[in-house]
């Protein structure tokens, strides 16, 4: 259930809230190796103990500290230099104004295992969310924008991130900006 609103998420009482606590930690997965359960695509760099399962913010409606959010870069030469060959040649096509052929590399290069750990995170998601804004996709580069805010606030690209979701924010709405969604 996703609060919105004046929604609240509602905590079971007594027992039954540490049941349903535990039901939903054997779900996600939770384990002393597992990720934290409530991070976009599930990669976080804080990982649980039995005990944090009843602590999450998923569990209790509490806001994770900004600290639990940060992701912390993790070099491995491997994969930096897949995910810096993707990068800079959907660089080149945004340079020549090729935008899906960017945009789909971008992508390619978010689906390498552990990237969100790579030194090259930062700049990705800010290109993926100037190539959603360059094909009038809003939303989509409010989220990648906003993910450079919660996950990399240090990085180079912060700032950058958090002018341009300004200027989304601010730009009016067009028709085409809707969110799309199915059900």
């Amino acid at each position: 259930m996703i609060a919105t609103g004046t929604d609240r998420l509602r905590r079971p009482r007594g027992v039954g809230w540490i049941l349903a606590a535990a039901g939903l930690a054997a779900v996600v997965g939770c384990s002393s190796s597992a990720r934290h359960p409530t991070a976009p695509g599930g990669l976080l760099d804080t990982s649980l103990r039995s005990s944090d399962a009843l602590r999450t913010p998923a569990l209790s409606g509490e806001a994770p500290s900004p600290e639990a959010r940060i992701i912390r870069i993790e070099p491995d030469p491997e994969r930096d230099a897949q995910v810096h060959a993707l990068l800079r040649e959907a660089l080149d096509h945004l340079r020549s104004g090729e935008i899906q052929p960017a945009l789909d590399l971008l992508l390619a290069a978010q689906s390498i295992e552990g990237w969100m750990r790579s030194e090259h995170a930062p700049a990705l998601l800010f290109w993926t969310g100037h190539s959603y804004d360059q094909l009038g996709e809003r939303y989509a580069a409010m989220g990648a924008f906003r993910r450079i805010t919660a996950h990399y606030p240090n990085s180079a690209f912060a700032e950058r991130a958090t002018r341009r979701l300004r200027e989304l924010r601010n730009r009016p709405q067009r028709a085409e900006d809707q969110p799309r969604g199915g059900i």
